[in-house]
């Protein structure tokens, strides 16, 4: 398993990192430039306390399987990690992964990301940048099938 974007994981609570018990979303494949790093970011329950009208990508139950409630993206926890210790963390156990977020959902989360004030400044040409490579690869692969319809291995 290599991280990806649209790869989701859950951190296990009993462990002794900032990480703690929520989902976290890869945001980025690993680019060219730097494939050893991903982004990633936080999602949290919507409390009743906050006012959901300042939450920059609010996300529901449709837009993920895990989700069970109401949720946001939270950007203040939003950064770059080295692929290798996702990847570490969910082959020893310590977070387990979850089905793959829908790529329209990643996309959400990165406009409002890129948009939302709370990333360091360096962080939104990166993130604005792997977002246009993803959107590029995506209209240069060929439809499922193949032009002439034959299955493709």
């Amino acid at each position: 398993m290599r991280p990806h974007r649209g790869l989701t994981y859950w951190n296990d609570p009993d462990s002794d990192d900032d990480l703690d018990d929520h989902m976290w979303v890869v945001l980025t494949d690993p680019d060219s430039n730097n494939p050893s790093q991903v982004m990633i970011v936080r999602i949290n329950s919507i409390k009743p306390y906050m006012d959901p009208k300042r939450l920059a990508v609010r996300l529901e139950p449709r837009d993920h399987s895990s989700l069970t409630k109401s949720s946001y993206a939270n950007f203040k926890f939003c950064r770059r990690i080295n692929a290798s210790t996702v990847q570490a963390r969910i082959e020893s156990g310590e977070a387990g992964q979850r089905p793959d977020m829908r790529d329209e959902a990643v996309a959400r989360i990165i406009e409002g990301a890129c948009t939302s004030g709370d990333l360091r400044l360096i962080d939104v040409p990166y993130l604005r940048d792997q977002e246009r490579l993803h959107q590029a690869a995506r209209r240069s692969r060929p439809a499922a099938g193949g032009a002439s319809g034959a299955a493709t291995t």
